[in-house]
């Protein structure tokens, strides 16, 4: 059953809000659109989802199932995007920087204590020494 991620978006917002309109104004549609999508959700699983009531919606019994699920995985979507953002903005990650003992004395270090004081979140990887001698592809080893 292939479903269109958004069609659980929208269901998910009209099962926490308990509302159609609700759901329509958070993810700036119609409410008939709303309607529509939870219409073709159900459809697609030839299940009802939600009871329609002078307040709103409430999920039936199927409906909270998929709800549970649906949740779980809008709580990791939003910690991908939460995680996402830290990366972008350097509030998290991992920097690896390769060179000799004395590149790294000379002249890397200065601007690597600078940039962690700036990003501390970010850990920083260093790989230093003599730099070994390169192998010629050809010579027998």
């Amino acid at each position: 059953m292939n479903n269109n991620y958004e069609l659980y978006k929208v269901f998910y917002l009209a099962a926490k809000t308990g509302n159609l309109t609700q759901a329509a104004k958070a993810l700036y549609l119609t409410q008939p659109s709303v309607s529509h999508a939870i219409k073709q959700l159900e459809d697609c699983f030839g299940i009802t989802l939600f009871y329609r009531n002078s307040k709103g919606v409430a999920l039936t019994q199927e409906g909270a199932i998929l709800y549970s699920y649906i949740e779980k995985s809008q709580i990791l979507i939003s910690l991908a995007e939460e995680q996402m953002t830290a990366l972008k903005n350097l509030d998290s990650g991992e920097l690896r920087i390769g060179g000799s003992d004395s590149l790294f004395k000379h002249y890397i270090l200065p601007y690597l204590e600078n940039f962690h004081k700036q990003y501390p979140g970010i850990r920083l990887h260093l790989n230093h020494g003599t730099t070994p001698e390169p192998r010629h592809p050809f010579l027998a080893q």
